[in-house]
């Protein structure tokens, strides 16, 4: 059986990497819906939130590989972690690409003082309501961002270079797509991510999960005392080394016959490499124990965590180019960033999301987009809706049905067209109609709920006019009415966000009464 483990994880990473990704690049969430939640369960620390937020099926994923590291080891880390898989691909590239054949990697000591710091900044961040530590170290998070801001831009200008050649060839079973907004700074974070993964890969291997991440560092404490470890049979090992160099984990020293057992990764290479078969499975002579932590280590990182999460109030905006002769003077802009639906509150949103941005990929409209630091400094990158991109959609609630974490609430349809993200504004010194006395009303136009309509409007002239009324009891903050409204650089109407979402009053539904004239019967 041991020879076959590597040969199982390998084919078992392969379905989780692929599985992984389409839901990412999957556009039309066509597969999102079947199997997302089976694929995303196992996922480490969006189960661990979704526990802490009352999850039972999702919380598989932590509680399975927690129990399992206090048997078998840390097998998350290479049968399911997608960064973790990315890494061994990028290795497997090393290889291939090196010009000679050179021993990978050898044993080194590990820098366990930084992992624990890490490890414990990332458990004080949660106890502490916030995921700061873990946007930014969180191997699944890091993927998606990935994957979301690299890999599906790639995949959009091939659909879209295909789509324009086979145009000219009268094919159509491949059309454009089109794309509404590329954030360059998000896309540079997990760039940056990326390289540092490359540079790690080719001179430490899995020293990302060793060293930085807080689901290996967490995995470790537990692999110290699991039940059974990889160790050797001394009387069969002839000292050949092969099962140091194919150690990814920089974890075995043949020299002395020890395996550092907490920071292998389970990827079974040296049971693979060992030709005498004294690399295997046995019972660990030391009992299950709880992992000691230093006190004054924990209060110092109390402290810092403390510290860096209630900094707060970074933000920016970049207005668009002014293309009209009229220019408005009045800010528009909500104070807090909007919400999406089933976020519930600030509060709640920042506690539970980690930027993982399925939820990006995923939105039909493109309106959720990543952030810099609108959210504070510790909830960079969490997405919010942009109605300069677009604005969302009454009939879809897919953001909250992908969200692996819980930070976005799965809600039905009906009861998610109720909820209130934010309150329209009106600004009549910035509207064409008031200023310029011109038609307008794409306000009301995009409206779904008809929490903006067109009252007549009497201004200087004798022209007949409407301008906008609002009625805010009724509007669920969607954006429709901003988005399409032409003034800039501040608009005539916008939504202010609600810190906590409330439910709006349903709209009624008014019986139009044709005239006599129009309700006979078509003569054809």
């Amino acid at each position: 059986m041991m020879r076959y483990l590597k040969s199982i994880r390998v084919v078992v990473a392969v379905v989780f990497l692929l599985a992984t990704t389409l839901l990412f690049l999957d556009m039309e969430a066509l597969l999102k819906s079947k199997f997302d939640n089976v694929v995303l369960g196992f996922q480490f620390v969006p189960s661990l939130l979704k526990l802490i937020r009352g999850g039972i099926w999702l919380s598989l994923g932590f509680l399975a590989f927690s129990l399992l590291a206090l048997v078998l080891g840390r097998w998350y880390c290479s049968f399911v972690c997608p960064l973790g898989i990315l890494q061994d691909v990028l290795i497997r590239l090393h290889r291939r690409l090196a010009k000679k054949k050179k021993p990978r990697y050898a044993y080194r000591n590990s820098l366990p003082w930084l992992r624990h710091v890490l490890t414990l900044g990332a458990i004080v961040s949660l106890l502490m309501g916030s995921t700061a530590v873990l946007i930014w170290l969180d191997p699944y998070s890091n993927f998606g961002r990935m994957a979301s801001h690299m890999a599906q831009p790639l995949m959009l200008g091939v659909n879209n270079l295909i789509a324009l050649v086979g145009k000219q060839f009268d094919f159509y079973g491949i059309y454009f797509i089109e794309f509404r907004a590329f954030d360059w700074l998000t896309f540079f974070a997990a760039a940056a991510v990326l390289g540092l993964l490359v540079v790690f890969t080719r001179k430490r291997g899995r020293f990302f999960c060793n060293t930085l991440c807080p689901v290996g560092g967490w995995l470790s404490w537990l692999s110290r005392y699991s039940l059974f470890k990889l160790q050797f049979n001394k009387q069969a090992c002839i000292s050949c080394g092969l099962c140091e160099k194919a150690c990814k984990a920089e974890s075995i020293d043949y020299k002395t016959m020890q395996i550092d057992f907490d920071r292998c990764v389970a990827c079974f290479n040296c049971v693979d490499a060992c030709s005498v078969n004294a690399v295997g499975y046995s019972r660990s002579k030391a009992g299950i124990q709880a992992p000691k932590i230093d006190a004054k280590r924990r209060a110092a990182l109390k402290t810092i965590a403390l510290g860096v999460t209630t900094l707060s109030g970074l933000s920016f905006t970049i207005d668009k180019e002014v293309f009209s002769s009229f220019k408005s003077t009045k800010p528009a802009k909500s104070k807090y960033p909007v919400l999406p639906p089933g976020a519930i509150s600030i509060s709640h949103y920042k506690e539970s999301c980690t930027a993982c941005h399925l939820c990006v990929s995923s939105c039909p409209s493109n309106v959720l987009q990543s952030t810099f630091a609108e959210f504070g400094i510790d909830g960079l990158f969490i997405p919010k809706m942009n109605f300069d991109v677009n604005y969302c959609q009454y009939e879809c609630n897919l953001c909250g049905n992908v969200c692996p974490t819980g930070a976005i609430k799965p809600f039905e349809l009906e009861v998610k067209k109720t909820i209130q993200m934010g309150k329209v504004t009106f600004i009549k010194d910035n509207c064409v109609v008031s200023q310029l006395e011109k038609d307008c009303g794409a306000c009301a136009e995009h409206c779904p709920t008809k929490a903006v309509r067109m009252v007549p409007y009497q201004g200087k002239s004798e022209k007949k006019l409407f301008i906008p009324e609002v009625n805010t009891d009724i509007c669920i903050g969607c954006g429709a009415c901003e988005h399409p409204c032409p003034v800039r650089p501040h608009k005539a109407i916008y939504v202010e966000s609600n810190p906590n979402h409330l439910v709006a009053q349903k709209p009624k539904i008014e019986k139009v009464e044709q005239p006599e004239s129009q309700m006979e019967e078509f003569p054809f």
